[in-house]
């Protein structure tokens, strides 16, 4: 997990925070998007696509709660906009295998509740039948929370009900050993 301060990942486009909110001394995560750093036509679109699928999927277990919805920053209309979630303040899969002291049968419990989760997750359907599909698992878009927990982040590409599928322009491809072997093939939109 790459981390300078309180900052977990950074791109002109989008920019994620851990903090404490001012008043309520809440701990959240904040997604910051700033829409004038790409050449994507509808760039508010892709933005909001991760808090929109995340708020389909609130009822899930497995997904973290909002503290604040997508807006605008109030100085800044149709050129920053964030929303904030609940800091889950857990580790990553990635830098948890690291630590010695997750015993196997700690990480094989994780992994049959992870599936289960996944499930859980890939059930949601809107009156179509159609499925919301995550689409950039990885080590590092799975956390390990608290009773060894699963909670999914990283929803940018999601595949959303009644939803043009994400391009490749604007937006980096997920890659890795764990990508699904269609996705490989045939690219995000492959992914079903």
């Amino acid at each position: 997990e790459e981390q300078e301060g309180n900052q977990l990942s950074a791109d002109r486009f989008h920019r994620v925070y851990r903090g404490v909110h001012q008043r309520t001394k809440e701990k959240v995560v904040l997604h910051l998007y700033d829409l004038s750093a790409t050449d994507e036509k509808d760039a508010r679109r892709l933005a909001e696509r991760e808090f929109r699928s995340m708020q389909l999927l609130q009822k899930c277990r497995g997904v973290p709660r909002f503290r604040d919805s997508f807006q605008d920053l109030p100085d800044y209309p149709g050129e920053l906009s964030f929303f904030t979630l609940f800091d889950p303040e857990a580790p990553t899969v990635k830098r948890r295998a690291a630590d010695a002291t997750w015993a196997d049968e700690q990480r094989v419990e994780f992994a049959a509740r992870t599936v289960e989760a996944l499930r859980e997750l890939h059930g949601l359907t809107d009156d179509n039948a159609v499925a919301i599909v995550h689409r950039s698992l990885s080590p590092e878009t799975v956390l390990v929370a608290a009773r060894n927990q699963p909670v999914f982040v990283g929803f940018h590409l999601a595949r959303l009900p009644a939803t043009q599928t994400v391009g490749s322009a604007g937006v980096s491809a997920p890659s890795g050993p764990w990508l699904a072997p269609e996705v490989s093939d045939g690219g995000i939109s492959a992914a079903t």
